[in-house]
């Protein structure tokens, strides 16, 4: 019997020898057979294979584990799984290994499975050929899997091996291919996939949706990848799963996809269409039997799906069947919880932050237009008057104007959303440019409310911040790199890197102060900006990170150099006859001295 000791060394091993593998397929492009580093993985391989006994060793993949003594091995940022998943995208059910391996077999099987062109029996048909016989691979055969279950399910009698027959077919659909969005698109467009479904209802109703709830948000990034004439059609069978799911699963499925931020609402929209009436009652009284915070489950799930004389339905029937709980399948407490949550709804009393400030946000464009387009004295906005007034005071040096409009720019910028600010900025700035110089709290509201939403904006909108933060660039610079440091998206932290490569020379110094002995990802950041604003006092400090710990580093600082000059130009000749320097990173850096135009 093995021991809990005996499966975790196993488990090391199994680990060790991913690890060795899928290092040889990535790197089998760039070192040539015989490489020392390549040897060593090899030979290791062998003497894996080896230690295992004179017959073959055999190693099974699924989709996200390897099988290996009758054990499964993967999880979460294992090497197992992550061999498992690309021999699974190669087609590949099953690796054997012979006792007389040798590393160069090794070598040429690595090559092979690292050949995008090739999959499968392609690659099978391509080892023959290189007479590679101590690796045996087995292909992945949907089609033959799919055959030896309807021969097994033809010779078994009976409905219930009829059922298991047709959820093992389900399973092996979504397991097998389910992978990424383009892999569950796939299976979401075929038609065996929805009729092996719908024959196996209820029981494969409740399976699927079990599966659906594990993959949650890759549901609707799945649906964006079909066709739009396709897209509706799916819907409609997504439509019909929704209707005859009991409220149980379908209340499990609902929170999920309510709960997943990540996705867009579409998958969930059409599981929704054909529910209605009791059916939607008993999901609301489902979601409440969930426990949690139902409060804020069946306030989202309201305001997307019900309206006002809806509400007033269900409530009624909630009602009703408070009174008779034992027949609807819920206490009497969950029906009245229904009822008086649905007649009391107040929207505004569960609008979160981020909704409240999108409405805001919606309500001030409508508005602006609006003003645009009205006739003078009827909407006009008596606020924006006032501005004007307070900046053509200011335009003729009145006593006193310098304050009251800094203090009116305050005041404003506390009332206003993104847009709002940003034309009220430009519109001080454009008149007035000085009434903002030093003014580093305005710009604490600028980086607060407009740069946040940038992937909001037109690209002109883009130019229009950028150009504002370069003539306020001694007033921008402190907080926009402190923005930069703090910012975890990642669309926000690339448009701050292109604002400020358009920053001059004089924020150089205040940049490498910065980033010297900071984070890894802001130090990157810095190269950016650095290499592109070009100064040479900068030089220095980007030759230093040419030995940073991170690759990430180095590779912006050799980027960097093609801004140096001939400095730049120097730097990037030597590094290529570098001893201990990455083979990469040495062509990376000829690439770009071959660019540059210094001899």
């Amino acid at each position: 019997m093995e021991t809990p000791r005996d499966k975790e060394e196993l488990r090391a091993e199994v680990e060790t020898l991913a690890r060795d593998i899928m290092l040889l397929v990535r790197t089998v492009a760039i070192y040539p057979q015989g490489h020392p580093q390549m040897n060593k993985m090899a030979d290791r391989v062998v003497s894996w294979s080896g230690q295992k006994g004179h017959e073959d060793l055999s190693i099974g993949v699924t989709s996200s584990e390897l099988v290996v003594g009758g054990e499964f091995f993967g999880g979460k940022e294992s090497r197992a799984e992550l061999l498992a998943r690309f021999l699974n995208s190669r087609k590949i059910a099953r690796i054997s290994f012979g006792p007389g391996l040798s590393s160069s077999e090794v070598y040429l099987v690595a090559a092979r499975l690292g050949d995008r062109n090739i999959a499968g029996e392609n690659i099978i048909s391509a080892l023959e050929n290189d007479g590679v016989v101590n690796i045996q691979l087995v292909p992945l055969d949907l089609g033959a899997i799919h055959d030896q279950m309807t021969l097994e399910a033809s010779e078994s009698v009976g409905d219930e091996e009829a059922a298991l027959k047709k959820r093992r077919e389900m399973w092996l659909w979504l397991q097998s291919e389910s992978g990424s969005p383009k892999d569950m698109a796939r299976v979401l467009s075929s038609p065996e996939f929805w009729q092996t479904t719908f024959d196996g209802a209820p029981e494969s109703f409740r399976e699927l949706s079990q599966i659906f709830a594990r993959l949650g948000s890759m549901l609707d990034r799945a649906l964006r990848m079909i066709p739009e004439d396709r897209r509706e059609e799916i819907g409609q069978q997504l439509a019909r799963l929704g209707a005859g799911l009991d409220s149980e699963h379908l209340a499990r499925l609902v929170d999920v996809l309510l709960s997943d931020s990540t996705g867009t609402g579409e998958s969930l929209s059409f599981l929704m269409q054909l529910v209605d009436g009791e059916k939607m009652a008993d999901l609301l009284a489902g979601l409440v039997s969930l426990g949690g915070d139902k409060e804020a489950r069946i306030s989202s799930f309201a305001k997307s799906f019900l309206g006002n004389d809806a509400m007033l339905a269900i409530a009624a029937l909630a009602g009703d069947r408070k009174q008779s709980d034992s027949s609807s399948g819920y206490p009497s407490e969950v029906w009245e919880w229904v009822e008086s949550f649905l007649v009391d709804f107040d929207e505004n009393k569960y609008m979160g932050k981020g909704y409240r400030e999108t409405l805001d946000r919606m309500a001030s464009r409508l508005k602006i237009e609006g003003e645009r387009g009205a006739a003078f004295g009827m909407f006009e906005d008596a606020e924006m008057h006032l501005d004007h007034v307070m900046i053509g005071i200011s335009l003729y040096n009145v006593q006193g104007s310098e304050s009251q409009l800094a203090e009116r720019i305050t005041e404003r910028l506390a009332d206003m959303d993104s847009f709002g600010i940003m034309s009220f900025l430009e519109m001080v700035d454009n008149a007035v440019p000085d009434a903002l110089v030093g003014r580093n709290d305005v710009m604490e509201i600028f980086f607060r409310k407009v740069v946040p939403d940038i992937k909001d904006y037109a690209v002109d909108t883009k130019r229009r911040v950028i150009g504002f933060a370069a003539r306020h660039e001694s007033e921008i610079l402190e907080v926009g790199l402190r923005t930069l440091l703090m910012e975890e998206r990642l669309s926000v932290r690339r448009f701050l890197v292109e604002l400020m490569c358009h920053f001059s020379s004089n924020s150089a110094p205040v940049i490498v102060r910065k980033a010297r002995g900071s984070i890894w990802y802001f130090m990157r950041n810095c190269m950016i900006i650095l290499g592109r604003i070009g100064d040479q006092r900068a030089f220095p400090f980007i030759m230093a990170q040419l030995d940073h710990e991170k690759p990430q580093v180095r590779r912006e600082a050799l980027r960097a150099m093609a801004f140096m000059g001939e400095r730049g130009f120097r730097a990037l000749q030597n590094f290529q006859f570098e001893s201990g320097r990455f083979l990469e990173e040495k062509q990376l850096a000829k690439s770009i001295s071959d660019r540059m135009k210094y001899n």
